[in-house]
């Protein structure tokens, strides 16, 4: 059978990453997460973090490719291969207890985005071997609604999370030298470099509520476009009051306490054996701890104008270069720009200022202003 087309969305967590896979499942040629040919995809991921460790993955590469077209012309699939995975966004980062939204290699600090775009610069040149393009698609989020999405989400982690804990762990993202890890522009420009501007194709969550959202989807994957009809089930997301984190007033709220989730790669071990033990001897021991302190976490946490501020610095001239490169304004969707103190678009036009990241060892925090953000 001949060469095929790759089209490879980089699921980044808290985009609709879960919404785009459950719309791409039932398509012909798609792997991704949620297929029951989901275990190519494990094992282009598998290749994927050895490459990003600097192994040689010439021959495993050979490999996939050809069962790919195996699989292909077994199912008589006749469009792309589609791909759907977030562990491409960070799948060589592991979980840093001290700051759960901050990348961290194996071993030491990596660059994911600079990996996956070399990655996919090296399935592009695969043509050899069958593969005749390669598509990329990156769906990004306003960093300030990302972050507190993200947060709320992963509080259920947490022991005892709050506004206070959540504004302590911005501040120490912010005291970084390069957080690029949030900054959409930089994955961009790799993604750019690696397999062409011309195959890298970014989508604004913002905009999941129009049919053109979904219909570049389609043209993208080959498949009839449905359009608004199967996106509309989506709308949850950015509706505030079908969003079951999302509080009222522009806050998000946090998730209860499940001490499986910490307890969950304690698990992965085989039982009986004495890593599995010492493990679990310890994850009971939090766990108890844990019992103790549940009754100082928090209900819900919310970006305070200076939070949002800070987000602007870091990262608006990226998304300002964001603006040309899309041809849209994405100040218009919420997006921190550089010099853009009107809190209006992200706020709802709130004039009191919410209390700095590092007043976060006070015991009194005031409320935010009202908010809209949907």
């Amino acid at each position: 059978m001949n060469g095929f087309d790759l089209v490879a969305h980089i699921g980044m967590p808290k985009t609709a990453t879960s919404s785009l896979q459950d719309y791409l499942s039932s398509r012909q040629g798609y792997i991704g997460r949620g297929s029951r040919h989901y275990q190519h995809t494990k094992e282009l991921l598998r290749i994927f973090y050895r490459y990003a460790r600097g192994k040689s993955v010439d021959h495993e590469l050979h490999r996939w490719i050809e069962g790919i077209k195996t699989w292909r012309e077994r199912e008589g699939v006749v469009g792309p291969v589609l791909i759907s995975e977030e562990f491409f966004f960070g799948g060589e980062f592991n979980h840093n207890p001290e700051f759960p939204l901050l990348a961290r290699s194996w071993k030491s600090r990596g660059d994911s985005a600079l990996s996956i775009a070399r990655f996919l610069a090296k399935l592009q040149a695969s043509r050899a071997l069958g593969i005749d393009r390669v598509e990329c698609i990156l769906t990004i989020r306003s960093q300030p609604e990302w972050l507190g999405s993200k947060y709320a989400q992963d509080s259920a982690k947490m022991i005892s999370p709050s506004q206070q804990d959540f504004e302590k762990r911005l501040g120490t993202f912010f005291l970084l030298e390069d957080p690029s890890w949030c900054d959409w522009s930089r994955w961009v420009k790799d993604l750019d470099n690696g397999v062409g501007k011309q195959h890298v194709h970014v989508l604004c969550m913002e905009e999941i509520e129009g049919g053109e959202f979904w219909r570049r989807i389609d043209t993208l994957c080959g498949i009839e476009s449905q359009g608004a009809e199967e996106g509309g089930g989506v709308l949850a997301l950015c509706n505030p009051h079908l969003n079951k984190r999302r509080g009222q007033d522009g806050e998000w709220l946090l998730s209860d306490f499940k001490p499986g989730a910490c307890l969950a790669k304690m698990l992965r071990w085989p039982a009986g054996s004495r890593r599995q033990k010492a493990m679990v001897r310890v994850g009971n021991a939090t766990r108890r701890l844990g019992a103790k302190k549940l009754y100082r976490r928090g209900e819900r946490i919310f970006l305070s104008d200076a939070l949002i501020n800070q987000v602007s610095d870091i990262c608006g001239p990226g998304n300002d270069w964001l603006s040309g490169r899309l041809g849209k304004s994405l100040s218009a969707l919420h997006y921190p720009v550089p010099d853009d103190r009107d809190l209006s678009s992200i706020s709802g036009g709130g004039q009191g200022r919410g209390p700095s990241p590092h007043s976060a060892g006070t015991s009194e925090v005031s409320r935010p202003s009202k908010r809209s953000v949907t």
